[in-house]
């Protein structure tokens, strides 16, 4: 009898263990108008992706995904003004979030990070995140915030007035570990922009590019192996590089 079970017991797991490993995810919404909300959440799988896209003022859009690995996030705001985006990534690796808005007064979050499991924690591995917010837009914020190791933070804007942060903190294996690269790149286009870049940990690179008039780039950097990069072209800019060991 015992023998019988123990089969019975193999077979359900051969049948159904493997499903969360093996489960591929993939959730779109569309929205055209203005004063919409939009939310995908999407938990415990693998090779997830999520893809939401609206045209319109007023819109506010949410990816939330957490325990997954291979996982993508795609928001597209073609048009409209005063539209808030947010891609919250926990406990992932090998995933990306990309945000790409046009117009005037966006905001748009972008948060990815591992788990916290002491001994057998997963720092959050192969990391990507984009944010583009062009067309020469006004008002506009943009955050990338990375945990983990091996992350990758790119952020384009252009316009007035624009702000741009990437804050990144790089576990790169611990400080006797494989060094492995955390890189930041920042391009801003227009005037008054205000870029910043701020990293913790080892092997940190960070670029920022400026052309225009009145902006301002400063790149913060904390820990061994740090890298930096600052370029403007233009008038009446103000460039600070700061890295502490």
């Amino acid at each position: 009898m015992s023998n019988r079970l123990t089969a019975t017991a193999l077979g359900i797991v051969l049948a159904f263990g493997t499903g969360i490993a093996m489960a591929a995810d993939n959730a779109t919404i569309y929205q055209n108008g203005s004063g919409n909300d939009s939310t995908i959440e999407q938990f415990y799988s693998s090779n997830t992706d999520a893809t939401v896209t609206t045209y319109g003022n007023y819109n506010k859009n949410v990816v939330h995904q957490e325990d997954t690995n291979n996982t993508s996030s795609t928001i597209l705001t073609n048009w409209g003004n005063s539209n808030d985006n947010t891609i919250d990534q926990n406990e992932v690796n090998n995933s990306s979030a990309n945000v790409y808005q046009t117009a005037n007064g966006g905001k748009t979050y972008i948060s990815q990070s591992g788990s916290g499991w002491g001994w057998f924690s997963n720092p959050g591995e192969n990391l990507v995140a984009s944010i583009s917010q062009t067309g020469w837009g006004w008002g506009n914020d943009a955050t990338i915030k990375q945990t983990g190791k091996n992350d990758n933070g790119i952020l384009n804007q252009s316009g007035v007035d624009n702000v741009g942060v990437i804050l990144q903190n790089g576990t790169n294996g611990g400080w006797y570990g494989p060094a492995t690269w955390t890189t930041a790149e920042m391009y801003q286009t227009g005037y008054n922009n205000d870029g910043y870049i701020s990293q913790d940990g080892k092997a940190l690179w960070a670029k920022m590019s400026q052309s225009g008039v009145g902006n301002v780039a400063t790149i913060t950097q904390t820990g061994h192996n740090l890298n930096a990069q600052v370029t403007q072209i233009g008038s009446y800019n103000t460039a600070s590089v700061t890295q502490r060991n």
